[in-house]
């Protein structure tokens, strides 16, 4: 079942991505944003909205099964504090029933060209760029590279956040970090 937007949805970034075509969702505010590049491979990035927690991983093709496989993947683990997932209406969430249904949750689209139904996976691609310029090449970029990244963007403090990172909003914990 599909439903209209909802401000509430986590928000992913088209599974946060980049070289993006924006999409939005995660859990309780989490965005997903996929991003499509020429070779068709992509990153998925899935961010919660409250807390920003991203998480960021690879797909070879940005096809609707290569999403569905990767976000279910990212999802699975963390099931039962998924509730809503929001996206673009791109073609490579055409799985999405499937992806409501395997994690059991409610999954939402952003109304077309409304970018600020978005802002959590629009902003934090624009964190992503910081790494990954427009025009880069997926497939040259390692599993341990987006690990790095998505740790940066995980301890980074967010004005937002009342500088406060991420990672400790997410898991309601202060961390000391020393260098």
């Amino acid at each position: 079942m599909v439903f209209a937007y909802n401000p509430n949805s986590f928000e992913f970034s088209s599974l946060l991505l980049l070289a993006f075509p924006f999409s939005n969702s995660f859990q309780n505010a989490s965005s997903y944003l996929l991003d499509p590049l020429r070779a068709g491979s992509g990153i998925v990035t899935l961010t919660e909205r409250k807390s920003r927690f991203t998480v960021v991983s690879k797909v070879k093709r940005r096809t609707s099964q290569a999403v569905r496989k990767q976000v279910c993947r990212m999802l699975l683990p963390v099931k039962n504090k998924v509730r809503t997932l929001t996206s673009d209406h791109g073609k490579e969430f055409a799985d999405h029933e499937q992806i409501a249904q395997i994690l059991e949750l409610k999954f939402y689209f952003a109304h077309p060209y409304a970018p600020w139904e978005r802002g959590t996976n629009e902003n934090t691609n624009g964190l992503l760029r910081q790494y990954f310029p427009k025009k880069s090449d997926f497939r040259s970029v390692s599993k341990k590279e987006l690990e790095q990244v998505m740790t940066r963007l995980n301890f980074r403090p967010r004005k937002t956040l009342r500088f406060k990172t991420p990672f400790e909003v997410f898991y309601h914990s202060v961390v000391a970090l020393t260098s």
